[in-house]
Formats: C-alpha cells, sequence, structure tokens
C-alpha cells in the first residue's frame, strides 16, 4: 500500500525549470510551485531530483531519470505539470504540483485613459491620467511579475505571489482578499478585480456585482471588461458574467 506523506521517504531535493524561476523558491516539504516563462517559449524542461537514491520519479505519468531534463511543450496559460516521486521500498508515494504558466499578457496593460509596463527588473512604469491616482506606481514597487489596469485603479503581481493595488478604491477593488495568492492571472473591469487561481477557480473582490456564478467549471482563461467577464473552461465552452 502506498502512503502518501510530506515527510521522510519519496521526496525531492530540487526541482527546476528551464527559464523560468519557482516562486517562493523550492522546499522540499511544500507540495505546490509556480513559475512564470516568457510567452515566446513554446517548450521547457523540468529537471527534478530525487533526495534518496533508488527513490523512482514520474513526470505527467511517464518514467524519468532523476536530474535529467523533461522537456515539457507549452499551450499559452497555465500548464499543469506533476511529478511523483516514489520510495525504493515502494512504500511511500508523494506527488508534487508544478503550475508553469506561459505568460500571454501582463507585461502592458492599457485602462481607459491609462498605461502600465513591466520592466525586466520588476518596476512598473506608468503614464496617462492621474484623476484618481492611477497611474502613481508604489515607490517600493520592484518585484513585479504581471500587471493589470481598470478604469481608475492598477494591479500588480509580485514575485512572492501578492497581488496589491493602487488608483480609486471606491470599492475596495484594489485590496486583493489574502487568499489571493500565486494567481495564474490578475485582471480589472471598472470598479472590480478578478484573479485567475491555479485550481481554475476565480476569486472577484472590489463590486459583488462581479462574483463568478458558483457553478462554473474549471476556468483555463479569464479576461475581463469594464462590468463583465468571458472565461474559457476546460470543457471547451466560453462563459460570460
Amino acid at each position: 500500500i502506498l502512503i502518501s506523506s510530506v515527510s521522510g521517504k519519496a521526496r525531492l531535493n530540487s526541482l527546476q525549470v528551464g527559464g523560468g524561476v519557482l516562486r517562493s523558491g523550492f522546499n522540499g516539504l511544500g507540495m505546490n510551485y509556480m513559475t512564470y516563462v516568457d510567452y515566446a517559449s513554446e517548450s521547457t524542461t523540468v529537471t527534478a531530483i530525487a533526495d534518496s537514491a533508488g527513490d523512482t520519479i514520474t513526470i505527467n505519468g511517464e518514467s524519468q531519470e532523476s536530474g535529467t531534463p523533461k522537456t515539457i511543450n507549452l499551450s499559452p496559460g497555465g500548464n499543469k505539470v506533476t511529478i511523483t516521486v516514489t520510495s525504493a521500498d515502494t512504500t511511500v508515494q508523494n506527488t508534487y504540483t508544478l503550475m508553469i504558466n506561459r505568460l500571454e499578457k501582463g507585461l502592458i496593460a492599457a485602462g481607459d485613459h491609462h498605461a502600465l509596463a513591466l520592466k525586466p527588473d520588476g518596476t512598473v512604469v506608468a503614464w496617462g491620467y492621474q484623476e484618481k491616482g492611477e497611474a502613481t506606481v508604489p515607490e517600493d514597487l520592484s518585484d513585479a511579475v504581471y500587471v493589470a489596469t481598470g478604469t481608475y485603479h492598477s494591479l500588480a503581481e509580485k514575485s512572492d505571489g501578492t497581488v496589491i493595488g493602487w488608483g480609486s478604491n471606491s470599492y475596495l477593488q484594489t485590496e486583493a482578499p489574502s487568499n489571493v495568492k500565486n494567481p495564474l492571472s490578475i485582471d480589472t473591469g471598472s470598479s472590480f478585480s478578478q484573479a485567475l487561481m491555479p485550481d481554475g477557480t476565480v476569486i472577484n473582490w472590489g463590486s459583488s456585482t462581479n462574483d463568478p456564478p458558483s457553478d462554473i467549471p474549471e476556468i483555463l482563461e479569464l479576461d475581463v471588461g469594464g462590468g463583465h467577464s468571458i472565461a474559457l473552461a476546460n470543457d471547451g465552452y466560453i462563459t460570460c458574467w
């Protein structure tokens, strides 16, 4: 009988992604990881090293030698990779989840009257209309990985997976909930903000009239307009609200 455990046997010593840096670093006891790669990357490599000699590794269900890079083909948006480690005596098994997000947006963003650009060093440049502070980037923001703009507010996801906002906050649209951590993408409407999470759920904050339906399936891609949202679900259908 295989026993799932995050301690003792069947652990990874290292997990690396070509062209990407694991968010929050690697910890062999953590089971979920995320990274971003450039949109131009149609594939990348995943290298998993077992903590103990004799342990076996599978990546997406295929046997993989410890320390040998495996090529992963990437679709735009989120790409889920599962790495399973089985102890040498086959009594313990652990499965790690790696989400590789192939960025297709988030490097530049345009609101109604202002714009943002994310620079390679993690700083953000803003220009345009300044009625409610939407183009005033926080001075201490130096590690952004994703940006989004609304009508009068702006958002940025930081390298630690948290989301910050600035500008108009009449509906608390700049204050991301504490459960918004390491989203796949963020987007903004006129008075609300949304995040697509690794598990395919959508979190809304700001105006509650834009809360997603309770019965929507797993979401693969999200886009937001001034007062509505559109999403591609894992069943291939488009859902709007």
